[in-house]
Protein backbone atom coordinates (compact mmCIF):
# COMPACT_ATOMS: atom_id res chain seq x y z
CA UNK A 1 0.00 0.00 0.00
CA UNK A 2 2.92 2.25 0.80
CA UNK A 3 4.82 1.92 -2.47
CA UNK A 4 1.52 2.43 -4.33
CA UNK A 5 0.88 5.75 -2.46
CA UNK A 6 4.80 6.71 -3.37
CA UNK A 7 3.72 6.08 -7.38
CA UNK A 8 0.54 7.27 -7.17
CA UNK A 9 2.33 11.18 -5.72
CA UNK A 10 5.61 10.50 -8.05
CA UNK A 11 2.78 9.98 -11.36
CA UNK A 12 0.41 12.99 -9.75
CA UNK A 13 3.77 15.37 -9.16
CA UNK A 14 5.58 14.57 -12.90
CA UNK A 15 1.58 15.10 -14.46
CA UNK A 16 1.82 18.27 -13.14
CA UNK A 17 5.46 19.22 -13.97
CA UNK A 18 4.62 18.51 -17.38
CA UNK A 19 1.10 20.02 -17.39
CA UNK A 20 2.97 23.65 -16.15
CA UNK A 21 5.76 23.05 -19.33
CA UNK A 22 3.33 22.59 -21.93
CA UNK A 23 1.09 25.64 -21.09
CA UNK A 24 4.28 27.74 -20.64
CA UNK A 25 5.14 26.62 -24.56
CA UNK A 26 1.62 26.86 -25.68
CA UNK A 27 2.07 30.91 -25.11
CA UNK A 28 2.06 32.62 -28.41
CA UNK A 29 1.63 36.28 -27.38
CA UNK A 30 4.83 36.49 -25.57
CA UNK A 31 7.31 39.14 -27.02
CA UNK A 32 10.69 38.28 -28.33
CA UNK A 33 12.90 40.67 -26.62
CA UNK A 34 14.39 42.92 -29.13
CA UNK A 35 11.49 42.41 -31.87
CA UNK A 36 9.41 45.50 -32.94
CA UNK A 37 5.94 44.89 -30.95
CA UNK A 38 2.54 46.61 -32.15
CA UNK A 39 1.81 49.23 -30.46
CA UNK A 40 -1.89 51.77 -29.85
CA UNK A 41 -1.40 54.20 -32.54
CA UNK A 42 -3.23 56.85 -29.82
CA UNK A 43 -0.56 55.75 -27.21
CA UNK A 44 1.16 58.96 -25.79
CA UNK A 45 4.41 58.32 -26.69
CA UNK A 46 3.75 57.09 -30.39
CA UNK A 47 1.88 60.23 -30.71
CA UNK A 48 4.78 62.49 -29.32
CA UNK A 49 7.43 60.43 -31.45
CA UNK A 50 5.74 61.21 -34.29
CA UNK A 51 5.02 64.76 -33.79
CA UNK A 52 9.14 64.91 -32.90
CA UNK A 53 9.46 63.13 -36.46
CA UNK A 54 7.34 65.45 -38.82
CA UNK A 55 8.23 68.77 -36.55
CA UNK A 56 12.44 67.51 -37.39
CA UNK A 57 11.55 67.03 -41.05
CA UNK A 58 10.00 69.69 -41.83
CA UNK A 59 13.30 71.44 -40.26
CA UNK A 60 15.23 69.74 -42.66
CA UNK A 61 13.00 69.65 -46.02
CA UNK A 62 12.88 73.64 -45.19
CA UNK A 63 9.02 72.70 -45.94
CA UNK A 64 5.78 72.76 -44.29
CA UNK A 65 4.64 69.19 -43.03
CA UNK A 66 1.14 68.65 -41.16
CA UNK A 67 0.71 65.30 -39.62
CA UNK A 68 -2.91 64.01 -40.78
CA UNK A 69 -2.69 60.51 -39.13
CA UNK A 70 -0.69 57.63 -37.78
CA UNK A 71 -1.74 54.67 -39.35
CA UNK A 72 0.70 52.00 -37.71
CA UNK A 73 2.73 52.07 -34.85
CA UNK A 74 5.31 49.57 -33.36
CA UNK A 75 7.45 49.44 -30.83
CA UNK A 76 11.38 47.52 -29.77
CA UNK A 77 13.23 47.84 -26.76
CA UNK A 78 16.69 48.31 -26.76
CA UNK A 79 19.28 50.73 -25.00
CA UNK A 80 15.68 53.46 -25.10
CA UNK A 81 13.46 52.51 -27.46
CA UNK A 82 12.91 52.66 -31.03
CA UNK A 83 9.05 53.33 -32.23
CA UNK A 84 8.20 52.68 -36.49
CA UNK A 85 5.36 54.53 -37.53
CA UNK A 86 3.34 54.62 -40.62
CA UNK A 87 2.44 58.24 -41.05
CA UNK A 88 -0.24 59.99 -43.12
CA UNK A 89 1.28 63.64 -43.75
CA UNK A 90 0.40 66.70 -46.36
CA UNK A 91 3.72 68.01 -47.28
CA UNK A 92 3.53 71.85 -48.54
CA UNK A 93 7.17 72.37 -50.31
CA UNK A 94 8.44 75.89 -49.23
CA UNK A 95 7.50 77.63 -53.11
CA UNK A 96 4.57 75.95 -53.90
CA UNK A 97 1.38 76.14 -52.47
CA UNK A 98 -0.45 72.67 -52.65
CA UNK A 99 -0.15 69.98 -49.74
CA UNK A 100 0.93 66.68 -51.16
CA UNK A 101 -0.17 63.93 -49.13
CA UNK A 102 2.33 61.37 -48.74
CA UNK A 103 2.68 57.56 -46.68
CA UNK A 104 5.88 57.81 -44.55
CA UNK A 105 7.65 54.83 -42.88
CA UNK A 106 9.98 56.47 -39.97
CA UNK A 107 12.01 55.55 -37.10
CA UNK A 108 12.15 57.92 -33.79
CA UNK A 109 14.62 56.63 -31.37
CA UNK A 110 13.88 57.47 -27.73
CA UNK A 111 16.83 57.43 -25.96
CA UNK A 112 16.81 56.75 -21.91
CA UNK A 113 17.36 60.32 -21.06
CA UNK A 114 13.68 60.90 -22.82
CA UNK A 115 15.53 62.94 -25.65
CA UNK A 116 14.30 62.36 -29.41
CA UNK A 117 16.10 61.25 -32.26
CA UNK A 118 14.62 60.83 -36.45
CA UNK A 119 16.82 58.11 -37.62
CA UNK A 120 14.93 57.08 -40.62
CA UNK A 121 12.20 58.61 -42.79
CA UNK A 122 11.20 57.35 -46.10
CA UNK A 123 7.77 57.84 -48.51
CA UNK A 124 7.00 53.76 -48.50
CA UNK A 125 3.72 51.86 -48.44
CA UNK A 126 2.56 50.81 -45.16
CA UNK A 127 2.24 46.49 -44.74
CA UNK A 128 1.43 44.16 -41.93
CA UNK A 129 5.44 43.71 -41.60
CA UNK A 130 7.17 47.04 -41.94
CA UNK A 131 10.68 46.26 -43.28
CA UNK A 132 13.32 48.13 -42.21
CA UNK A 133 13.98 51.57 -43.80
CA UNK A 134 17.40 53.54 -44.63
CA UNK A 135 17.88 56.16 -42.41
CA UNK A 136 17.99 59.65 -42.34
CA UNK A 137 20.48 61.53 -44.10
Amino acid sequence: MKSYLQMLIVFAALGLILGCAASGFAQTDVPMAGSYQNVDVSDSQIVEAAKFAVKAQAKKQKAKIKLSAISKAEQQVVAGMNYRLCLQVQVTEKDKKTAVPQTIQIVVFRSLKQKYELTSWAIAACTDEMPPVAPVK
